[in-house]
């Protein structure tokens, strides 16, 4: 995403538009991922957030991703969807505290 783009409200994607539109913190992919693991990404977020009090960089490095059940660790590439996540905001947002 492109911070001058949100500076003068000119969203030109999804990411740039949610920050407009008033969201702390989007989390998406710069590489095409697996849908099995988006989904587990956001049970494994929510729970490191909800659950540990962690903030959303410290939630998605406590996660395992060189294991099942991510797919990418059973095709060979470990870092596939950690490789492709992107935080755009705040990285440091806490869900609790």
């Amino acid at each position: 995403y492109s911070e001058a783009h949100i500076l003068n409200n000119q969203p030109v994607n999804i990411v740039e538009q949610m920050i407009c539109s008033g969201a702390e913190t989007v989390i998406g992919f710069k590489e095409i991922t697996i849908i099995s693991d988006c989904n587990q990404l956001a049970d494994d977020l929510m729970r490191g957030m909800l659950i540990d009090g962690l903030s959303v960089d410290s939630a998605i490095e406590a996660i395992d991703f060189s294991c099942p059940p991510y797919t990418s660790a059973l095709i060979g590439d470990n870092a596939l969807i950690e490789g492709a996540i992107v935080v755009a905001g705040n990285e440091n947002l806490k869900l609790r505290d």
